[in-house]
């Protein structure tokens, strides 16, 4: 490889936007992170799966019905960081339909594809194959504090995504006036 790629592939990786954190269990600590890229292909299968589930409800007429109040606030309520729970409460459902199939698909995202995308620090897939995918996401279906961090993570990296993506607008709005 030429050392212009090179040059680029390195300043490439260092304004990558990514959430480093460690996995903290039986006392031994791995530390991981997720990046916008893997965060965009996560958002398409959640998407995806919304769309799906949104489907099967309103087949059930779901899609007509007012949300489940009590079922919203038990699971804002059953979320200990306020960050967190500030931006999930601003994405309240429309319908019965819209807050199943939105459930359905978060709980997916953090319990089955949150574990595909995690990387080592040297930037390689924490889980290498299928088998090393399904231990882990054993793992965080039998433990509400790996669902917790993955679900908290993926949310600071999706704020973080937000907030840089703003900066870089505003910049280019900045030096638009400068020049204009």
């Amino acid at each position: 490889m030429n050392n212009e790629l090179e040059l680029l592939k390195k300043a490439h990786k260092e304004e990558t936007v990514s959430i480093d954190f460690p996995i903290e269990i039986g006392g031994e600590s791995i530390p991981v992170s997720l990046t916008a890229g893997d965060r965009f292909e996560i958002i398409k299968i959640q998407d995806d799966l919304v769309t799906e589930e949104m489907i099967r409800y309103s087949e059930k007429g779901w899609d007509k019905r007012p949300i489940d109040e009590s079922e919203w606030e038990s699971d804002l309520n059953n979320i200990k960081d306020p960050e967190l729970r500030k931006r999930i409460q601003a994405q309240k459902p429309k319908n019965l339909a819209r807050q199943k199939a939105e459930k359905f698909a978060k709980m997916k995202t953090v319990q089955e594809l949150i574990p595909r995308f995690l990387r080592t620090k040297t930037g390689a897939k924490l889980c290498q194959n299928d088998e090393e995918i399904n231990i882990l996401r054993d793992m965080v279906k039998e433990s509400p504090k790996l669902m917790t961090l993955f679900a908290k993570k993926f949310s600071e990296l999706m704020a973080k995504e937000t907030e840089v993506g703003e900066a870089v607008k505003n910049s280019s709005k900045q030096k638009d006036s400068q020049n204009g």
